[in-house]
């Protein structure tokens, strides 16, 4: 004789095993969805920034120290070129940090011991991932240590953004034009995890 007890226990622990599953899926599948719509459309960051994450850490950390986020950076480059090594702006700009020709020369001239390594030329080397990496990072700090004005430390990252991509000279001009207080923004815009 069968036991139909055991067969409706087993076929219980079945369905409901079978429910979970699918259920879990289900959730799975709700929960990132939109994560995967929105890296159709462009909105999150690209996978390819993975590839550069470790360099950009090392990096942050040798030049910054481990007080602050490389976050920053990653953003800041997502921002530039979406992790492109091939990135062209219009105005002539190249590479993942968006490095103007002459500036790449300049940077290439006042850093010889940290950029050399990386490229030997003369001209620097924008399309090189790592040199374009590490110059960003070392500009980045040359200017946050020269933007001293600031009064709070995202104003001094705001003015150091503005003139990464404007130049020093345009922040200066446009400091003066306020009346010494350089426009920044607001506290709800950047966060304090710097």
């Amino acid at each position: 004789a069968m036991n139909w007890t055991a067969i409706k226990l087993f076929a219980t622990a079945f369905i409901f095993q079978w429910v979970f599953y699918l259920a879990i899926e289900l959730l799975w599948i709700l929960a990132f969805s939109p994560l995967l719509l929105a890296h159709q459309n462009g909105s999150i960051v690209p996978p390819k920034a993975a590839q550069y994450r470790a360099t950009v850490i090392r990096e942050v950390r040798y030049y910054w120290g481990f007080g602050e986020s490389s976050s920053t950076f990653m953003a800041q480059i997502h921002q530039e070129s979406n992790f492109r090594e091939d990135a062209k702006s219009a105005v002539g700009a190249t590479g993942m940090a968006q490095v103007m020709p002459m500036t790449a020369q300049w940077l290439q001239q006042i850093y010889p011991k940290d950029l050399k390594e990386l490229c030997d030329s003369k001209s620097g080397c924008p399309l090189n991932a790592h040199w374009a990496i590490r110059t960003l990072i070392i500009y980045d700090k040359k200017l946050f240590d020269r933007l001293t004005w600031a009064e709070t430390k995202d104003d001094r990252w705001a003015a150091t953004l503005s003139a990464y991509n404007g130049g020093e000279s345009w922040v200066t001009r446009e400091r003066r034009a306020c009346g010494s207080q350089f426009p920044v923004a607001s506290n709800n815009n950047v966060s304090d995890s710097h």
